[in-house]
């Protein structure tokens, strides 16, 4: 609070003290004068964060489709055009002894001892949900099973 106190001093009001994420909200709001915090990946969450924060789980998930398979491994539909690779490997859902082995561009690979059916569907968690994010146009909200919303992706691809 002394940066807060050094501003008012030299004559500019302060009514905003704002900061923290999602990893460190609950530690900066214990802060005496703190009006706000920015907690953002809470949001969405990602298989690196949710190593952090385990209370908050994964809610962006990816849906990909299993598209040849051999003894050891399987091979995803989606690849780091559709899931960032920044912050590490994604994270099969629901299949704990199902793990990415390697992320191309336009494929997953996936090593397991049973692989599953040509057509089957694999949920995963991205290493970052916001790099991940971006790299789509919409995102589609789904409520146990049924899907509530496509909500557009306005800052989508845009770094300018």
């Amino acid at each position: 609070m002394m940066t807060k106190k050094r501003i008012q001093d030299s004559g500019l009001a302060v009514e905003v003290v704002t900061g923290a994420g999602t990893g460190t909200w609950d530690w900066f709001a214990s802060f005496p004068g703190v009006t706000e915090i920015q907690p953002g990946s809470f949001l969405l969450m990602d298989a690196v964060y949710c190593n952090i924060r385990p209370e908050f789980q994964c809610a962006l998930t990816i849906l990909a489709t299993v598209i040849s398979r051999r003894p050891d491994w399987y091979v995803l539909d989606a690849g780091s055009k559709a899931i960032s690779k920044d912050f590490g490997l994604p994270i099969i859902l629901e299949h704990e002894t199902e793990h990415v082995s390697r992320l191309a561009e336009e494929h997953t690979i996936v090593e397991c001892s049973h692989p599953p059916a040509i057509g089957s569907r694999r949920r995963l968690a991205s290493g970052h949900c916001c790099a991940t994010m971006n790299q789509h146009r919409q995102c589609v909200a789904v409520r146990k099973g049924i899907v509530e919303a496509i909500w557009p992706i306005e800052s989508s691809g845009r770094y300018d």
